[in-house]
């Protein structure tokens, strides 16, 4: 029993989290679709005939299709077909999040917009004609006489279908995309005793510089310097809890001042510079506390998983590094009493070409 009441305190915190994102997601999706929905609404009933039609169209397209294919169809295809009418290099970065709230405000805004227009359709046509009677236009009629008494009408309705909205939401959770501040919160969560954090997210980009777009700029900047400042700092306070702890980070020789960029690029190489500044700085904060603050400097290395046979391939003088050359380096620091700090740790083929 006591095991089951601590995987469940284990699990509140995701829990909560969930709940608060669903409530988040939810309220700004029905203020949204309601608004939508108005709107909508007021177009199906115009006397305006293309104008009403297009609305029409739009509700009953939005009703006959699921809400799943709706989710996808906005989170993989919108980012392609914004990336060939703008004649971008890359599809813009959307993200999860934007793509939750767009889709639940443009497809709960059509089931609104029903509710709205059977809320119009309730009131008495006099009421209208008295609106006009008395000097209001159309827009001041809808604002201050018809949609205030139709709001009544509809308020059952539009409750019913914000349940059936927060039902709905579950569904973001086929986008499974974990931002940096989930990943670092479910770390803290599930291993609180953290004693290793070893930081090698960078993506690469090569090229020339003035070919390049400012979302690629963007990206190498964001995963190399921004990500690793962001999970260092959410991670930091249980690194210091322990007796003993280690950053490593993974630069490449990219961040180092002499070495060229072979191959690189303008963008790559400026966010390791960057990336190296923030590792320096780390080290002297660090000062005098348990952790130990290591910059890693590999140059080209070969991608190699532990579950492939090159694994544990043995490598002579003419090989390229690895990623297993970097793993063992790692732990070499590591390895090393609490009395020692191994700042710096560059990693070269034997028969460098990189400097060359």
């Amino acid at each position: 029993m006591s095991q089951r009441k601590g995987s469940i305190a284990a699990s509140l915190p995701f829990l909560m989290k969930g709940l608060s994102y669903t409530v988040q997601l939810t309220v700004i999706a029905a203020i949204g679709g309601t608004i939508w929905g108005i709107l909508l609404a007021l177009a199906r009933l115009s006397g305006i005939a293309p104008l009403a039609w297009v609305a029409a169209g739009y509700v009953n397209l939005m009703r006959s299709v699921p809400l799943l294919l709706v989710i996808f169809w906005f989170y993989f295809l919108v980012p392609v077909m914004l990336q060939w009418i703008t004649g971008a290099a890359y599809p813009p970065r959307i993200g999860a999040d934007r793509s939750a709230y767009v889709t639940f405000i443009l497809f709960e805004g059509a089931y609104f917009c029903e509710i709205v227009r059977a809320g119009i359709q309730s009131i008495p046509k006099g009421q209208l004609s008295a609106a006009y009677a008395i000097g209001l236009n159309y827009a001041q009629a809808m604002r201050l006489v018809v949609l205030p008494q139709a709001l009544r009408n509809m308020l059952p309705v539009l409750l019913t279908q914000t349940i059936v909205l927060f039902q709905d939401v579950s569904l973001v959770a086929l986008l499974n995309v974990t931002d940096l501040v989930g990943a670092a919160s479910k770390i803290a969560t599930v291993h609180p005793e953290l004693d290793i954090l070893v930081n090698s997210g960078s993506q690469w980009v090569g090229g020339a510089y003035t070919a390049m777009s400012d979302a690629q700029i963007a990206a190498v900047v964001d995963s190399t310097v921004t990500g690793t400042m962001a999970l260092t700092r959410r991670l930091l306070p249980l690194l210091l809890k322990r007796p003993e702890a280690d950053i490593h980070t993974v630069v490449s020789m990219s961040g180092l001042p002499y070495a060229r960029m072979r191959g690189s690029s303008v963008p790559f190489v400026a966010a390791k510079h960057a990336q190296n500044g923030f590792v320096q700085a780390l080290t002297e904060e660090m000062a005098g506390t348990s952790v130990r603050v290591t910059s890693v400097y590999p140059g080209h290395i070969e991608d190699t998983s532990p579950l492939e046979e090159n694994w544990d391939h043995a490598r002579g003088v003419e090989d390229a590094l690895s990623d297993k050359d970097v793993v063992e380096s790692i732990l070499f620091v590591l390895s090393q009493p609490r009395n020692v700090a191994i700042r710096s740790l560059v990693i070269e083929r034997a028969r460098t070409e990189f400097l060359s």
